[in-house]
């Protein structure tokens, strides 16, 4: 249990704009644990690509760029994601195409 409290305060200390912000832990009286994250209403990146059918070069160049961005966050702070995937890459909307990498990490290297 403070293993899960302990990553949950290093969550709670990431702040970057291509990263879902982790707000709280709670332990649940059966010993569930309950994450609260900020809402983001575009859904999973995976879906919009299923939605579209493909990206073309350049909205695929914007989604990277601000992937790479919260990867090399994470990566100088000594996380590594442990899940990086499209159903892991939540979009804030789907009119700004920003997108926010949930938290899926571990101390690393």
């Amino acid at each position: 249990m403070d293993k899960i409290f302990a990553e949950a305060e290093m969550l709670k200390a990431l702040n970057h704009k291509h990263i879902v912000k982790f707000l709280n832990c709670y332990n649940l009286s059966n010993m569930d644990f309950v994450f609260v994250m900020e809402y983001l209403e575009g859904g999973e990146l995976g879906e919009y690509v299923k939605e579209k059918g493909f990206l073309d070069e350049n909205e695929a160049k914007y989604f990277f760029k601000q992937l790479i961005s919260a990867i090399c966050y994470c990566h100088n702070k000594k996380l590594i994601h442990r899940d990086l995937k499209l159903e892991n890459i939540l979009l804030e909307n789907k009119k700004n195409k920003v997108i926010k990498v949930n938290e899926h990490l571990k101390r690393g290297f």
